[in-house]
């Protein structure tokens, strides 16, 4: 049985993040199996941080040999003549390269701006991992082609129509090490790093945009070649709960929530809707079960996204 464990959470982090996860902490320590919270970032963020008992600092440029922002930033501009997008890709390496760092057997990545409302286990009944997905939607395609040519005669090629972009991951260190040596011995770039084989990887058509996702990465990896060490499992998490709320991450809102999730998420480009700011108005007790509400609402909200996603593509082309 392994539901007693406790794991690092690992939260990479910009000074522009740095209040979102502020307010987040309490909840990390009161509802994930936290051994310690562990926050990746510059020196300006390490700054901000100290003091703060709850958190252990990490360096982001030290973190793992070569790994930098300057050097991803500047062979990204090598590829695409841009460094559009550069921070994104460098998290999630940064996620990667933390289980080389990790003295335990698993760890657990975490976004900065999700909120775990709910208690949460990581481990099923029989202590086997679990393997969180949602439901697989078209925008979840554009990560494809570069899981495509990672490796060699379509290794990672995606088979399971889930997605795997659920705001954290259980990762264990020793098949995420794996995963780090075989991008580099069987990576299709023939670079010297995992995260140069991943970047010279991504089409062009998709690297100033997303082209590459960590989370779809490491889980195509455990179904290819670990099948039996994870147990999926549903992840019942709020993506834009900002839609619905605004910034009011208030405990009445957020118990609100928890009846149908078990995390939200406060994503920056999100912003309260106005019929729903007329809904919390009108409905100031939350007397209306949330399932209702996003019934209705999440339909539109999904059309909206996919318009969004295509003005986006077509601008950045």
């Amino acid at each position: 049985m392994m539901n007693n464990v406790k794991l690092d959470v690992v939260v990479p982090l910009t000074i522009v993040d740095l209040p979102t996860f502020l307010d987040n902490i309490v909840y990390l320590k009161s509802n994930l199996p936290c051994k310690r919270i562990v926050v990746i970032g510059n020196e300006q963020v390490g700054n901000k941080l100290s003091g703060i008992k709850e958190v252990v600092f990490l360096n982001e440029d030290t973190l793992y040999p070569s790994l930098s922002f300057d050097n991803v930033k500047s062979i990204k501009r090598k590829i695409s003549g841009s460094d559009k997008r550069t921070g994104w890709y460098f998290q999630q390496f940064l996620k990667m390269a933390y289980s080389y760092f990790c003295q335990d057997s698993y760890y657990l990545i975490w976004d900065s701006d999700t909120i775990p409302i709910n208690k949460i286990d990581f481990f099923d009944k029989d202590g086997k991992a679990y393997l969180d997905y949602r439901q697989y939607e078209k925008r979840d395609e554009c990560y494809n082609p570069t899981q495509d040519a990672l490796i060699c005669d379509n290794f990672l090629k995606k088979k399971v129509h889930k997605s795997f972009i659920a705001e954290h991951m259980l990762i264990n260190v020793e098949i995420m090490k794996c995963l780090i040596k075989d991008l580099i011995t069987k990576g299709t770039a023939f670079k010297s790093s995992f995260y140069e084989n991943i970047l010279y990887s991504i089409p062009l058509k998709q690297i100033n945009l997303s082209g590459f996702s960590e989370f779809e990465c490491y889980a195509a990896y455990v179904l290819k070649k670990y099948p039996n060490s994870y147990t999926l499992r549903f992840w019942r998490n709020l993506r834009n709960a900002k839609t619905y709320v605004g910034n009011k991450k208030t405990q009445r809102n957020l118990q609100w929530f928890s009846h149908k999730f078990d995390v939200v998420s406060f994503e920056d480009y999100d912003s309260q809707w106005l019929i729903c700011k007329l809904i919390c108005f009108i409905d100031k007790s939350h007397a209306i079960p949330f399932s209702y509400i996003y019934n209705i609402i999440n339909p539109i909200y999904q059309l909206y996204y996919k318009i969004r996603l295509k003005v986006r593509y077509l601008l950045m082309k």
